[in-house]
């Protein structure tokens, strides 16, 4: 029970990190259009709300295209009483273009992958 919770929590925050990210993509100017990116795994993205993503791999789907395999950390959260919250997520999978909708700014290109991965 506490294992679903706790995935259900994880998921709760990275949509909420992505649906932010998202809005503040589509307050920005319309003469701003979005570059297309080439993501490779050691990149280090931070997103618009402070959350770190690194990518752990990319592989081509016939089905869904390019999906990336992502670390978050950083999870920005606010207190929740006496509850833990998690604030990384070790390994999920998105879409490239979901990618497109929440990393905002590369910070680091070539960073040593955990040996988990």
């Amino acid at each position: 029970m506490i294992v679903k919770i706790s995935k259900l929590t994880g998921w709760v925050l990275l949509l909420s990190i992505i649906s932010a990210g998202a809005q503040e993509k589509a307050a920005l100017p319309t003469n701003s259009s979005p570059q297309r990116v080439e993501y490779k795994s050691g990149q280090v993205w931070r997103t618009y709300l402070g959350a770190t993503i690194t990518i752990l791999a990319v592989e081509d789907l016939s089905k869904v295209g390019k999906v990336v395999h992502i670390r978050v950390d950083n999870i920005p959260v606010e207190s929740c009483g006496g509850v833990d919250l998690t604030t990384a997520i070790p390994h999920i999978a998105l879409t490239e273009k979901m990618m497109q909708k929440s990393a905002y700014a590369l910070e680091k290109d070539n960073v040593d992958l955990p040996d988990s991965y």
